[in-house]
C-alpha cells in the first residue's frame, strides 16, 4: 500500500485484502481446530467454513463464518456475594471468596458475505459486510503478587464487543489508468466491568470513612466507534517510463466513551450521607474528527536502471472533543471545555531506486509521517497540560538493497533513521486514571532490518529476519506540573531493542499424500511500560524478553489437510504490560502470555 494512501501515519499504512469470489465456480472449504491449553479444564476450538457461488457470468458471492473460543487459563479468586451485592461476611472480620476458574475464556464469532459483480471487462464492483462479537469472561492476567495465572477481583471482569463494518469498490479501467472509489463505514461498540477498587480504596480517608472487608468498587466503561470513510484514486496504467498516482481522502469518525463507578455498600454502611451515594462517579467524553486530503505520486524512469518517485499529501483534520462528569462525592457537576483542535499541512515523499542488476535493487527514501493531535477531555481543567495533545511529525530515512541469489534465496537488507518532533505517548492520568496522551519532547528511532528466504533443498524451505531498534528520547521534559519527568535517553515504551523470528518447513511425499513438517521461534528482547522512571500512576517496569517456538506437522492432499500442532512449546512465561492501579497490591495484575498450547486441525476444501 503507497504511504501517501489512506489516513494519515507516521510510516505508512497496512492494509488487509480478502480473498474476492470467483466468478464462475463453485468452491468451498471447512475447517476445524480443537487445543488443550496448560493449566486450562477447557477445550479451545475454531469451526470455521467457506462457500464460493457464481451467479451467472458476471456475479459471484462468497460467504465465511465462524466461532473460535480460547480456553481459559486463569483462576480467579473473588468475593462470594449476597443478595445486596456485598461480599459474604465470613463471620471473622472477613469477606467469604471463591474460586472461579479459567475465568479469561473468550469467545470469538464472524460472518462475512462478499458479493462482485463484472458487467463489463473495464468495471468492477465489489461489496461486502463484515460482522463480529467478542466476548470474553475476563482478563488474560495474573496478580504481580500471587502464583502463576492466579488472580484476586472482588467481581469478574468481562467484556464484550460488536463490530460492523460495511465496504464498497468500485474500479474503472479507463485508457489512462484505473479509477477506485473504495467506501467503508464502521460501527464498533464496547462495555466491559472492571474492579476499581484499588483506586476507591485511598478516597475514603478523604472522607474520614473506613473501608469494610465486604466492599468493592466496580467501574462500567461503554465505548462506540462510527466512522465513514471514502477515498477516491486514479492510478495510471503502467505504460511507459512516467507512472502516477492521484487521489482524494475523506474520514468522519464519532467517537463516545462512558465511565461509571459504584463503590457497593456505601450507604448501606453509613446510611444517608448526603452528598455521597453508591454511585461516585459518572463520566463521559466524545470527540468528532474530519480528516480530508488529497495526494499524489510520481514514478520516472531516469534510465533503464535508475528511477525517481516523488510524492505528497495535503491534508486538513478538524478535531472536536467535550466531556461531562458527575462526582456526587464533592457535589459537583463538571461540562468541562469542549477542546477544539485543527490543522492543516502537506507532507512529501522522495524514492531513488537503482537496479544494481537483474535480481538485485538498492534504494534510498525519505520521507515525513504525521499523526494528529488531539484532546483527552479529561473531567476537570487541571493539569492543564493534560488536556490536549499535539500532533506528531517524523522525518524518516532509509536505504537497502533487496534481491535474490539464483533462483533459492532472497534477501532484503535496510537501515533507517526516524526524526521525530513532539513524540506522542501514552501514559495514564491522575484524574480517574484515565488513559491520556502526552507530548513527550523530541525523539529518534535508529534500526536495522534484515530478512533471508530460500530453499535449502528442494522439498526444505526457511526464513529468517532481525530487526535492531534504538528509539529514546532526544531531550527532557515534564508536564502535569512537573510530576511527570523524563530524561534525555529514556527508552520509548513498548518498543523492544532486538527481535528475530525464524521458520523451517520440510515437505515429504507420501503416495498421494504430502507430510510437511513446520517449525518457527520468535524472540522479542526486553521492553519497558513507561517513558518515564516516574510515571503520574502505578510504576515504572522493564519486561523480561520472550522466547517462543512452535510446530506443526499436517498431511496434505487435493482436498484434505490433517494435522496437530503446539504453540508456545517451551511454555514461556512472558510478561507484555501490567497494570496502574497498585493501591491493594494483591488486586494489581499482569497480562501474560498463553502458555503451551496443543492441538489438531482437519480442513476440507472442495
Amino acid at each position: 500500500k503507497r504511504q501517501l494512501y489512506g489516513s494519515g501515519s507516521l510510516g505508512g499504512t497496512v492494509r488487509f485484502i480478502h480473498n474476492k469470489p470467483q466468478i464462475g465456480e463453485w468452491s468451498g472449504d471447512l475447517s476445524s481446530t480443537v487445543g488443550k491449553t496448560d493449566n486450562s479444564g477447557d477445550i479451545g476450538y475454531k469451526l470455521a467454513g467457506t462457500l464460493n457461488i457464481p451467479a451467472g457470468e458476471t456475479a459471484a458471492f462468497r460467504v465465511n463464518a465462524g466461532q473460535m473460543v480460547s480456553g481459559g487459563f486463569v483462576d480467579l479468586e473473588r468475593f462470594v456475594l449476597t443478595n445486596t451485592g456485598l461480599g459474604l461476611d465470613d463471620g471473622a472480620g472477613g469477606v467469604t471468596t471463591a474460586v472461579s476458574e479459567d475465568i479469561n475464556e473468550s469467545t470469538t464469532a464472524f460472518a462475512r458475505l462478499s458479493a462482485r459483480f463484472m458487467p463489463t471487462d473495464s468495471l468492477t464492483i465489489d461489496a461486502s459486510y463484515h460482522y463480529q462479537k467478542d466476548d470474553a469472561d475476563g482478563r488474560q492476567a495474573q496478580g504481580k503478587t500471587l502464583p502463576t495465572f492466579t488472580m484476586f477481583s472482588p467481581i469478574p471482569e468481562p467484556f464484550e464487543r460488536e463490530v460492523d463494518l460495511l465496504s464498497l469498490e468500485i474500479e474503472l479501467d479507463l485508457a489512462i489508468g484505473t479509477l477506485t472509489s473504495s467506501s467503508s463505514i464502521v460501527d464498533n461498540d464496547g462495555t466491559a466491568s472492571a474492579n476499581f477498587t484499588p483506586f476507591t480504596f485511598p478516597l475514603y480517608e478523604e472522607f474520614g470513612l473506613v473501608f469494610e472487608p465486604t466492599q468493592y468498587s466496580e467501574a462500567i466503561f461503554r465505548n462506540s466507534d462510527e466512522m465513514f470513510v471514502q477515498e477516491l484514486r486514479l492510478v495510471s496504467n503502467g505504460e511507459g517510463k512516467v507512472d502516477w498516482a492521484i487521489g482524494a481522502f475523506y474520514m468522519d469518525h464519532e467517537t463516545a466513551e462512558e465511565e461509571v463507578e459504584y463503590l457497593v455498600g456505601l450507604t448501606e454502611f453509613y446510611g444517608d450521607l448526603g452528598f455521597l451515594t453508591d454511585q461516585i462517579v459518572d463520566f463521559g467524553r466524545s470527540a468528532d474528527i474530519k480528516d480530508r486530503a488529497l495526494f499524489g505520486e510520481v514514478t520516472f524512469g531516469l534510465t533503464d536502471k535508475l528511477r525517481l518517485t516523488t510524492g505528497l499529501r495535503w491534508f486538513d483534520i478538524d478535531v472536536d472533543a467535550e466531556q461531562r462528569f458527575t462526582d456526587p462525592s464533592t457535589e459537583s457537576d463538571f461540562s468541562g471545555v469542549p477542546t477544539s483542535y485543527s490543522d492543516s499541512d502537506t507532507i512529501f515523499k522522495v524514492n531513488l531506486a537503482y537496479d544494481l542488476s537483474q535480481q538485485a535493487l538498492g534504494y534510498a527514501t525519505w520521507s515525513q509521517g504525521y499523526r494528529r493531535g488531539g484532546a483527552n477531555s479529561l473531567p476537570t481543567n487541571e493539569p492543564a497540560d493534560l488536556q490536549a495533545f499535539r500532533p506528531d511529525e517524523v522525518q524518516n530515512f532509509e536505504v537497502g538493497v533487496k534481491g535474490t541469489v539464483g533462483d533459492r534465496y532472497r534477501y532484503s537488507a535496510s537501515a533507517y533513521y526516524i526524526d521525530w518532533k513532539d513524540v506522542q505517548i501514552a501514559t495514564f492520568s491522575p484524574v480517574n486514571v484515565l488513559d491520556v496522551a502526552i507530548n513527550g519532547g523530541d525523539a529518534s528511532s535508529t534500526g536495522l532490518e534484515l530478512e533471508l528466504q530460500g530453499n535449502l533443498a528442494d522439498n526444505t524451505d526457511f526464513s529468517l529476519a532481525y530487526t535492531y531498534t534504538d528509539s529514546k528520547l532526544e531531550e527532557d521534559f515534564s508536564v502535569a506540573d512537573g510530576n511527570f519527568v523524563a530524561s534525555k535517553g529514556n527508552r520509548l515504551p513498548g518498543v523492544p531493542e532486538h527481535m528475530f523470528v525464524g521458520a523451517v518447513d520440510i515437505r515429504q511425499p507420501l503416495d498421494k499424500w504430502t507430510v510437511k513438517y513446520h517449525l518457527d521461534t520468535s524472540f522479542t528482547s526486553e521492553t519497558v511500560n513507561e517513558v518515564s522512571k516516574f510515571p503520574l500512576v502505578g510504576e515504572y517496569r522493564e519486561f523480561d524478553d520472550i522466547w517462543t517456538v512452535a510446530a506443526r506437522i499436517s498431511f496434505n492432499s487435493d482436498a484434505w489437510t490433517v494435522g496437530i500442532f503446539g504453540e508456545n512449546l517451551t511454555n514461556e512465561e512472558g510478561v507484555m504490560a501490567q497494570s496502574a492501579l497498585v493501591a491493594i497490591p494483591n488486586q494489581a495484575f499482569e497480562w501474560v502470555l498463553r502458555p503451551r498450547t496443543l492441538g489438531a486441525f482437519v480442513r476440507y476444501e472442495f
